[in-house]
């Protein structure tokens, strides 16, 4: 939110307005990019619910109540979230890039680079600062987030109780610290080899989907048979753990 103002009342950038910036786009109503457009619609609706970091933060509340009202906060949280990064996109189709010490608009995979192009070249240089420092920061908050998790399901889920169920709290702790070099390693250079972080995006939570939801929808019918009303998301994520321990 900060570097979106700066950025605003560059001299380089052009009015937002739709009828001067045709920033929105169009798809043609008989393309058959419209069938992509859905799978991405859907995959943003429904592609993180079975995500590990959420049903995670999910069982760390201390009451049911709680985890609610923390899915209803987070959820208006993302539409917050996602406002700035739609308007710095807008800002960056309505920059005359010539006018910028960059020279040139962005082109290719260069088109990838927009946020950080924006930061540089639009806004004074400690927001850019603090704006890039920000991205930094959540990107490796996700990251560790996701390795730590990955890892700790790998000690707990599969090697303890798959192939070693005597094994002691210290070697299973072991374990996990060896999962992570893994699990770090493999992620790493999985983000040097593929160019395209939104094919990252997309490809991987609708991995994550297509493997979770069933065991989702499955967790759901059986609440509903065992007590014929509807239960929280932490009764539910709890049910969704059992499962996959028996599994």
């Amino acid at each position: 939110w900060i570097a979106v103002p700066f950025s605003m009342t560059h001299e380089a950038v052009g009015s937002l307005a739709l009828n001067e910036t045709d920033w929105l786009g169009h798809i043609e109503p008989s393309s058959p990019e419209w069938g992509l457009w859905i799978d991405y619609w859907l995959l943003l609706i429904c592609g993180g619910i079975p995500w590990q970091v959420y049903f995670q933060r999910v069982l760390s509340c201390k009451t049911p109540k709680n985890a609610q009202m923390l899915s209803y906060a987070a959820s208006f949280g993302c539409i917050i979230s996602a406002v700035p990064a739609c308007i710095i996109g807008a800002v960056a189709k309505a920059t005359d890039w010539s006018q910028t010490e960059y020279g040139h608009k962005p082109e290719g995979y260069q088109v990838k680079l927009v946020l950080p192009l924006v930061m540089q070249y639009l806004t004074p240089p400690w927001v850019a600062f603090l704006g890039l420092g920000a991205v930094s920061a959540a990107v490796m908050s996700s990251a560790d987030s996701s390795v730590l998790s990955a890892s700790s399901m790998f000690a707990r889920n599969i090697y303890k109780n798959v192939f070693k169920q005597q094994a002691s709290d210290r070697e299973v702790i072991w374990v996990m610290r060896a999962s992570i070099i893994v699990v770090a390693t493999i992620a790493s250079t999985i983000g040097i080899l593929i160019n395209s972080i939104y094919y990252l995006f997309f490809v991987l939570p609708r991995t994550v989907r297509m493997c979770k939801s069933p065991i989702d929808v499955y967790c759901l019918d059986n609440i509903q048979e065992a007590s014929g009303i509807t239960h929280t998301k932490s009764e539910y994520y709890k049910i969704h753990i059992k499962i996959n321990k028996r599994r």
